[in-house]
């Protein structure tokens, strides 16, 4: 059944400028306002034209309505092809890629997928605030929530968006190795030669385990003694690094070492043995690297943490050697300083070597200090 957006408010036949064609002049209401239309009739006859007018009229509102309220798309198919388009777009990295379809397809879609898109609220927002979920993981879901609402709103979906602010998360501290529990993972590991290396990588080098696993011997610089990351893998695919841009760290003399002494089997600097699980010299995975550190925790007994507390113990323990937040950035490859910083806590000692820096400093002006020179000017009192 046809719906007017709106009504008929009058229809007036008359000729058409004192000719003997007749026009329809019609008033419709629409939305509270008055829209005049005014059209020629084929018809002669006063009464075929109001009829021919009043369905016109009905058409022109049947038009509007169709138009107007057309509806909205679901969120979960808007979503869905917004992500699909905007991963293709920006040529994102398949971890961030991944990143986004977790919240799409985990949280998103199965909190909202069946609404339209116009039919999202502030409400829908707090629900979202409500997740028992760690703060940065909810922020990342209301992120993508106002990407793809945002663009609902460009395309003219959606008249407005509600408000969506992230939660402020805690910046809790990171998880590091000891230095003595480092040695203790160091030593243990070193039963598997390619379990060392990797643990070294990470740990001495800063490496992420995606960039670690996708490390080529060709990168690997001996006679400059350094590690060249150019390359992460995520889930069997080969790009750039996380901040996209490539790196070149230094190796430590133990790092050297284990690289030295194991025996290239493919291009990859760490390959499977063969076993059930693959062929030898067949790249590694982050399942397999995890399964070695493993191993190396509970010979070393230390508690078990992920491979990325290893670059957390890299970035931890340079900062404790007062090592500048810069060199750490550069040395890590992260994004921004911002991120360096979490890390400058634990640098108690550089910056009591900046006081006595100071200290130093002022340490010649102290001995000519006004005070000391006030005492010096003073005459001795004679004895009496």
């Amino acid at each position: 059944m046809s719906v007017l957006n709106g009504e008929i408010v009058k229809i007036t036949i008359a000729p058409y400028r004192g000719s003997t064609t007749l026009e329809a002049d019609v008033k419709m209401l629409v939305e509270g306002q008055e829209v005049r239309r005014r059209w020629k009739s084929p018809h002669t006859s006063r009464t075929a034209s109001e009829r021919w007018a009043r369905e016109k009229a009905k058409a022109f509102l049947t038009g509007r309505a169709t138009k107007e309220k057309e509806p909205a798309p679901n969120f979960g198919e808007f979503a869905a092809r917004y992500v699909e388009d905007h991963v293709r777009a920006s040529r994102l990295q398949p971890s961030t890629a991944a990143h986004m379809q977790v919240s799409l397809n985990y949280h998103l879609i199965p909190m909202f997928g069946t609404l339209r898109v116009d039919q999202l609220t502030d409400a829908h927002v707090l629900a979202v605030k409500k997740l028992n979920l760690a703060a940065g993981t909810i922020n990342k879901i209301l992120q993508l929530m106002g990407q793809v609402l945002r663009d609902a709103q460009a395309k003219k979906l959606v008249a407005s968006v509600p408000t969506i602010k992230g939660l402020r998360a805690s910046h809790g501290r990171h998880a590091f190795y000891t230095p003595e529990d480092y040695g203790r993972l160091v030593h243990a590991a070193a039963s598997n030669p390619q379990a060392l290396v990797l643990v070294l990588l990470a740990g001495d080098a800063g490496m992420r385990i995606g960039e670690i696993v996708a490390l080529e011997w060709s990168r690997v610089d001996l006679k400059a003694n350094k590690v060249h990351v150019e390359c992460s893998e995520w889930n069997g695919h080969i790009g750039p690094p996380k901040s996209g841009k490539p790196r070149s760290v230094p190796m430590t003399p133990r790092l050297r070492a284990a690289l030295q002494a194991l025996k290239p089997s493919g291009a990859r600097v760490l390959t499977r043995s063969e076993n059930r699980y693959g062929s030898e010299g067949e790249p590694i995975t982050r399942v397999v690297a995890r399964v070695w550190l493993a191993a190396a925790h509970r010979r070393a007994e230390v508690k078990a943490h992920g491979p990325h507390t290893l670059r957390h113990t890299f970035c931890s323990h340079l900062a404790m050697a007062g090592v500048p937040v810069t060199a750490i950035r550069d040395l890590a490859g992260h994004s921004s300083v911002a991120i360096t910083q979490g890390y400058m806590h634990l640098a108690p000692a550089a910056m009591m070597g900046a006081i006595d820096l100071l200290a130093n400093l002022h340490g010649a002006a102290s001995a000519t200090s006004p005070l000391e020179k006030t005492r010096r000017s003073k005459p001795a009192r004679k004895k009496t």
